[in-house]
């Protein structure tokens, strides 16, 4: 509709339509003419409010179509910081498996014999913790579903990209847990850190989550008493820590 009044009026002033001059050859009287002149200004003075609302309307849509460029390169920018993360751990997991088929049958045995030690010694360690730390109440039914469910898997295998119900990896335990309480979260400690809202280390209850290194690639859920359940890295397993253990909180979110 603007657009065809912006023609309209651009028509009208290439064409002469109206104008001053016109309206003083074709009035009959000096009355006639001021009658004549003062209609003109009022059409001037509405063609210039169309004119103002299209420049309006032609701004605000290059700032929209400036914000959706912006909101679309950060997406694209997020995703490549991802899509690195996991290709750099992929490429230790890798690594890993390579060096490990090198060993011989006996150091095979001898190196799983020492991951079992760990992970005896861990298990041993999260009992001390959930001995200090006694039931953990989680503020809503939801947080406390997810609680439950991520102390419940205590003593898994970290996999790299694993969702569970068998091993997991740091997010993979976080999105399956609030799984179980029906929200669901991305397999990303990145982007579930920009989810929820944002809460400060004295304002944390039981099943907020925690986030770890610049740009963040780890995540754990706070469950009270400055303790953390997390799935660590690759050669442990599923353990409660304190917060401070897995390195320096960059930030906290509440999800429910």
């Amino acid at each position: 509709m603007a657009r065809q009044q912006v023609r309209s009026i651009a028509r009208s002033a290439y064409t002469g339509n109206g104008g001053s001059f016109a309206a003083l050859l074709t009035s009959r009287s000096a009355t006639d003419f001021i009658d004549k002149v003062t209609t003109l200004e009022t059409i001037a003075g509405r063609q210039n409010a169309v004119l103002g609302q299209v420049v309006a309307v032609g701004k605000a849509a290059a700032g929209a179509e400036a914000t959706a460029e912006q909101a679309v390169t950060k997406a694209k920018a997020t995703f490549a910081a991802v899509a690195a993360q996991q290709r750099a751990l992929q490429a230790q997991v890798t690594k890993y498996q390579s060096d490990f088929d090198r060993l011989s049958a006996q150091e095979k045995q001898a190196t799983l014999a020492a991951g079992e030690g760990s992970g005896r010694a861990s298990r041993s360690e999260e009992r001390q913790a959930l001995v200090s730390v006694g039931p953990v109440v989680a503020p809503s039914q939801a947080a406390q579903v997810a609680v439950d469910t991520a102390l419940a898997q205590r003593g898994k295998p970290y996999v790299w990209a694993a969702n569970g119900p068998g091993s997991f990896d740091c997010s993979g335990l976080m999105q399956y847990a609030y799984a179980a309480a029906g929200i669901g979260l991305p397999h990303s400690s990145l982007m579930q850190s920009r989810m929820g809202v944002a809460v400060s280390r004295g304002q944390l209850q039981p099943g907020d989550l925690v986030f770890y290194y610049s740009p963040v690639s780890h995540v754990g859920m706070y469950i009270g008493n400055g303790l953390i359940v997390n799935a660590p890295t690759a050669g442990d397993v599923v353990k409660v820590v304190g917060i401070d253990a897995a390195g320096y909180p960059t930030a906290m979110r509440r999800i429910v």
